[in-house]
């Protein structure tokens, strides 16, 4: 249609706005001590749902360190961690006093490192996690329960019954 002369257009209608949908993160972090031989500490992570490795570390330069590495946000996953020792004695005892502890969604799980060749943690699921369905509120009985009627008194009148007069 026409609009009468020095009538403005009508403005139109943006698009509704999508809110995007809600992110969950899962958090990995490791912990390694190291021994007096560094070098010989590699250690991945691997997402088994998807086969894919998220990190892998292979040596450490400083004897007797802290080292942490963080995750990102990551998806949800079934996570296998895995250190190795090439020489084959683990990171404590022997040559120093190493220790490694990977932890997911803050639940630790440490190892005071005398793992031999190699130690493996596996933790996560690949079902997604769903939240527990919320009962029902039950409401409590509002005050007590009123007593029936009571029952009638004497017979019923006949019907029909005459007018006074």
């Amino acid at each position: 249609s026409v609009l009468p002369a020095g009538t403005p257009a009508p403005t139109p209608t943006p698009p509704p706005t999508i809110s995007p949908a809600p992110t969950t993160c899962d958090l990995i972090v490791v912990n390694i001590l190291t021994d007096k031989y560094p070098g010989e500490t590699s250690w991945s992570i691997v997402n088994k749902c998807t086969g894919k490795e998220i990190q892998r570390v292979n040596g450490y330069g400083s004897k007797s360190t802290d080292k942490k590495w963080e995750s990102e946000c990551i998806n949800q996953g079934n996570y296998e961690f895995t250190i190795k020792d090439s020489w084959g004695d683990g990171i404590c005892c022997g040559y120093g006093r190493g220790s490694v502890s990977v932890s997911y969604n803050g639940k630790e799980y440490p190892h005071k490192g005398d793992f031999g060749e190699e130690w493996t943690k596996t933790f996560g699921s690949c079902e997604p996690v769903t939240p527990s369905p919320t009962e029902s509120p039950t409401h409590e009985p509002t005050g007590t329960p009123t007593s029936p009627t009571p029952k009638p008194t004497g017979n019923p009148t006949r019907s029909p019954t005459k007018i006074p007069t």
